[in-house]
């Protein structure tokens, strides 16, 4: 759960931040392939990200994409059973 001061920060910057659609679309560019299974707007160290999963066959993947400059802030991936 977001705390009052994210939801404050990500208000204030509404302009600037690039689309869930535009994030999901970099986060798949980054993986080559899978779903996209939940994404989340939130907020680490003052900085505005997507949050996003995405599920490839027995991969569990997870990206991170600045909401700003739509780059790719951190990868993942995991196999899942």
């Amino acid at each position: 759960m977001r705390c009052k001061d994210a939801d404050l920060l990500i208000n204030k910057y509404m302009d600037g931040i690039i689309t869930e659609d535009e994030a999901k679309e970099a986060a798949l560019a980054r993986s080559g392939a899978g779903s996209v299974v939940k994404s989340e707007l939130d907020t680490d160290d003052g900085n505005v990200r997507y949050e996003i999963e995405i599920h490839d066959g027995n991969k569990e993947i997870d990206v991170e994409v600045d909401a700003v400059t739509k780059e790719i802030l951190h990868y993942e991936e995991e196999i899942i059973d």
